[in-house]
């Protein structure tokens, strides 16, 4: 017999396609057929109960897990926040805020990582990405900002500066330039260099002035301050410059007329006066001196040895008058009248005013230092000494200045620093 078609058919097709069976056979088949219809789809109902019942055991374990997960907010469209779900504040998006521009004149701690657009005759320090400072101690390498002025040197009417950089080679002293700086937005930057020492006869660019209209002034010196050339010695002159686009200036230094000697136009000029050295039956001696500057200029750091011809036992009295009493050996007297004493001379220190400070055998210098004498200054000493011993038939009195780093400091009139005195 042929195998039945709802016998072939299962699951949710076979209700389907019985369903719609029925629907046609409606009003039309036998009670009999009706009756046998019934059953099969009393059956079939129990097949689809079936299938339904399988498929929900086999879902079931997804819906043991989903149970362990943390509850989510339903999803829904894009942009809708389901209900009792509390939207998140929006983050805002911060918008970069542009550095204004400084105003206001241009400083020293503004002149940042710039470059030279010259470069000065003997200047070794760094010609780009410079920082530039003001500090009061520098070491070598540094560029140092001596001075500035502010003006409209361009002509477009904004405020510009002039500085005079000076590249620190040893002890604060080096070549200089004048550069402009403008502001050009939020930095500083230079318009050009307006002038520099040459190394030979411009050594030094002591003050800088920007005048009404753009003019710069340019104070030059023949010579720079450095260790034992001091400020007196420097002839000054004025020179002006002006921005002619470009970066580039116009104007020339001044020219100094060279002077084979510089220290002859500004010197102090030390004298010394003596008295004769007296002894009384104790062997204390007594002796006057005086000590003064005739200069134009301040004589510093003054000192006075005194060689009273033999050894000497004590200082008695009036040379609580000195600064600083050193016992000194012969090398750390001056040979030549006016010359200085290195300060790097190691002679024994006494305290002054006491009466200790015994020289060694041979050895019977005393120095005095009397410090600075202004321009006519005088200073006059009476000393009482003790002796020990015999003693030369004279002695010497010499004034003269420290040098820095012991080099010599030349007087305007050596020949009359020194003074020859009597021993009785």
């Amino acid at each position: 017999m042929a195998q039945r078609e709802d016998e072939r058919d299962s699951g949710l097709g076979v209700v389907f396609h019985n369903l719609d069976t029925q629907v046609l056979a409606v009003g039309r088949r036998p009670r009999k057929v009706r009756r046998l219809r019934r059953r099969r789809a009393g059956r079939q109902t129990g097949m689809v109960a079936a299938v339904l019942l399988t498929a929900a055991l086999i879902a079931s374990p997804a819906i043991v897990y989903a149970g362990m997960l943390p509850d989510a907010p339903r999803e829904g469209p894009p942009g809708v926040v389901p209900a009792g779900v509390e939207a998140p504040e929006p983050t805002p998006t911060p918008t970069p805020t542009p550095t204004p521009p400084k105003s206001g004149p241009i400083a020293v701690d503004e002149l940042r990582d710039f470059a030279l657009p010259q470069v000065p005759a003997g200047w070794t320090c760094p010609t780009s990405g410079i920082t530039a400072t003001d500090a009061d101690a520098v070491a070598a390498g540094a560029v140092l900002a001596t001075a500035i002025s502010h003006g409209d040197v361009d002509g477009d009417g904004a405020a510009d500066a002039v500085v005079v950089l000076r590249c620190v080679l040893k002890e604060s002293a080096g070549p200089e330039a004048a550069v402009a700086f403008t502001r050009l937005g939020a930095d500083v930057v230079p318009i050009g260099v307006v002038t520099a020492t040459t190394g030979t006869t411009v050594q030094w660019l002591t003050a800088i002035r920007v005048a009404e209209g753009g003019a710069v002034t340019v104070t030059a010196g023949d010579l720079q301050p450095y260790a034992d050339q001091p400020v007196e010695w420097t002839r000054y002159q004025d020179a002006d410059f002006w921005y002619i686009g470009n970066g580039q200036f116009t104007g020339s230094l001044p020219s100094f007329t060279p002077l084979a000697n510089p220290s002859s136009r500004a010197r102090a000029d030390l004298w010394v006066r003596s008295g004769n050295l007296t002894y009384d039956a104790h062997g204390e001696g007594t002796i006057s001196l005086t000590v003064g500057n005739r200069g134009g200029v301040l004589a510093d750091d003054v000192w006075l040895t005194l060689d009273p011809g033999g050894p000497l036992s004590a200082q008695v009295q009036g040379w609580d008058a000195c600064l600083e009493i050193r016992s000194a050996p012969p090398w750390a007297v001056p040979t030549t009248a006016g010359r200085s004493v290195p300060l790097s001379t190691p002679v024994p220190e006494t305290t002054p005013g006491t009466t200790t400070g015994t020289a060694s055998a041979g050895e019977f210098a005393v120095q005095c230092r009397l410090g600075d004498l202004e321009t006519g200054d005088e200073l006059s000493l009476l000393l009482v000494v003790r002796r020990d011993g015999e003693s030369a038939p004279q002695g010497t009195a010499v004034a003269y200045r420290r040098a820095l780093g012991g080099a010599p400091v030349p007087d305007l009139t050596p020949g009359d620093d020194q003074a020859i005195f009597a021993v009785r």
